[in-house]
């Protein structure tokens, strides 16, 4: 069976590294062998640190929290990292587009996955077992389509969803079905199909928080209805999370004067951690030389304690709830109370969103050095709490979601500037360029529609 998962990786790795051929196309290796085993199928799904659990990284060097040097751009490992940061035409020069191809491979574990599960006969023995793997497997699928999705297809709004297009959705591991890109809506509508599922099939209370629990379902549908707008299913999914567990760190203690200040998440925990995922490194990050945005820097309160906690003195980033130099984008417990917070006051109840968002606020300021916030209007705590999203969830995945949904309402709407060897950039709101184009080797071998840039 070694020799198995060994041809595995090879040729899963030799068939998604040629950039001549589209990703979604690559014929796969027919002398791997099948797995047979439960066994097999959940070691498929544990291969987490080198694929499984790995998250989009030009979403993060595109948002406009972090800049950087000339330099800097010139070493990157990719053109797709040093195209990101401007915010280019075309991205990739000819290369591997990373993100695409990473979370492309997980849909191909998860969906191998899924279709062994069919070959396996479920008994009262193996029930349990096979349920969880069943639904760890729509789990990763449905996350791998939410994030294309976030990257690669327009902000979803309700009424155009159905016309606009979405992502190629793979549900089968046959690489000789061609790949359609089909509605938006159908994006949508798969990637929560799949969460649901996945609910009622993977564990209460899970070991490592690699593998998904109930909870981290709850707090990804969280995050997928509030992109959605839907902010009453939303809340309710974000409370569902809470329920389970609404522990939050102290940042007060915190030792800010270590390199990271986290303690590494595998061997310590991390109480509000929910569900582990890292970004893709890139030199961008990797090198130290991308300090946060002095805007953002200058906006935390000097009681603020996530200033010192998440930045150097001279705006390095080193806030990463995975006490690595990698970027956490998984979902967290912080998360969960700034999404229920602003679906509260979207819907008007000031009283409950001044609640969550006091609650965490308090874990991050000085001891008692935090005044409670108050006050009666929605609109005036809803703006409040997309400030305190962006404070708090740096560096997390999210801010170039929330500025895709966002940018529709004058309210929020952003502007991001940039200038490199005194060449300006500019993205403004509703700018074709929030969306990612496809790969070109994708567009001329599968006749996939292009993303206008």
């Amino acid at each position: 069976m070694k020799q198995y998962f060994i041809a595995l990786i090879i040729g899963l790795a030799v068939m998604f590294s040629g950039c001549e051929k589209g990703f979604l196309d690559a014929k796969p290796n027919k002398a791997l062998l099948v797995p047979e085993t439960l066994s097999d199928l959940q070691a498929l799904l544990d291969n987490s640190l080198n694929l499984m659990n790995q998250a989009p990284c030009m979403n993060l060097i595109a948002d406009g929290d972090f800049t950087t040097t000339p330099d800097i751009l010139q070493g990157a490992w990719s053109a797709a990292e040093r195209n990101s940061y401007t915010w280019a035409g075309d991205m990739y020069e000819g290369e591997n587009a990373f993100d695409w191809n990473i979370l492309y491979q997980q849909v191909f574990y998860a969906n191998v996955v899924l279709e062994g599960l069919d070959k396996i006969d479920v008994t009262p023995a193996n029930s349990e077992e096979w349920n969880r793997v069943k639904g760890s497997a729509l789990f990763y699928r449905a996350v791998a389509f939410f994030f294309l999705s976030q990257e690669f297809a327009v902000p979803y709004v309700e009424e155009t969803a159905g016309v606009e297009p979405g992502i190629p959705i793979r549900t089968s591991a046959d690489v000789n079905i061609k790949s359609e890109r089909g509605t938006l809506q159908h994006t949508y509508d798969q990637i929560l199909a799949d969460l649901k599922e996945a609910e009622g099939l993977v564990s209460l209370i899970v070991s490592v928080k690699t593998r998904p629990s109930r909870a981290a379902v709850s707090s990804m549908m969280a995050r997928v209805y509030l992109v959605m707008g839907k902010y009453d299913e939303a809340g309710k999914s974000a409370a569902d999370c809470l329920n389970s567990n609404s522990s939050l760190i102290d940042y007060n203690t915190l030792d800010t004067t270590q390199s990271l200040s986290f303690p590494y998440f595998m061997q310590y925990g991390n109480v509000e951690l929910i569900y582990y995922t890292e970004a893709i490194g890139t030199w961008f990050f990797l090198s130290g030389g991308s300090p946060v945005s002095e805007d953002l820097f200058s906006s935390y309160d000097a009681s603020d304690l996530r200033k010192s906690v998440y930045f150097t003195a001279s705006r390095v980033y080193k806030g990463s709830y995975l006490g690595t130099y990698y970027q956490f984008s998984g979902t967290a417990i912080d998360e969960m109370f700034l999404i229920r917070a602003e679906c509260f006051a979207r819907t008007g109840d000031v009283a409950s969103a001044l609640a969550d968002l006091n609650m965490l606020l308090e874990n991050r300021y000085k001891k008692g050095s935090f005044t409670a916030i108050t006050g009666s209007d929605a609109g005036e705590i809803l703006n409040r709490v997309i400030e305190e999203r962006r404070k708090e969830l740096v560096a997390r995945g999210l801010r170039w979601s929330d500025l895709r949904r966002l940018n529709s309402d004058a309210r929020f709407a952003k502007t991001i500037t940039r200038e490199v060897n005194g060449v300006s950039y500019v993205l403004s709101p509703g700018d074709n360029k929030y969306t990612f184009p496809l790969p070109e080797a994708e567009v001329k071998i599968s006749g996939l529609q292009q993303n206008p840039r």
